[in-house]
């Protein structure tokens, strides 16, 4: 992996290409050997958590949150209907986020 300096936040190297080429290379005032260098970088995609209400409160576990007074457990892939909510609308349901909360209410009103 190859760490570049200065690179925007929510990217990353993809792919770096150095070409042999002779014409492609020069010497610097420091005296080493440089190559013309090609990076191919992507738009890092972000992470996303899935949340389920649990009903049973005596089964809570200590990895549980509590969003909005409803007590939720990660889910790990099932086929059971998922609901995916950015980290941005996570931080929302603390901060009393409404078009968050409606997304959660709605979910659980489609189930």
């Amino acid at each position: 992996m190859f760490k570049v300096e200065g690179l925007p936040d929510g990217w990353a190297v993809k792919e770096v290409h150095i070409d042999p080429d002779q014409y492609n290379k020069y010497v610097g005032d420091d005296g080493f050997l440089y190559w013309e260098a090609k990076i191919k970088m992507e738009k890092i995609q972000p992470r996303r958590m899935i949340f389920d209400e649990i009903m049973d409160h005596s089964t809570i576990e200590t990895t549980d949150l509590l969003i909005n007074g409803v007590w939720c457990r990660e889910v790990k892939e099932t086929d059971e209907p998922k609901l995916s909510l950015s980290i941005c609308e996570c931080k929302g349901l603390f901060e009393g986020n409404q078009p968050a909360i409606n997304k959660v209410k709605q979910f659980i009103k489609d189930k």
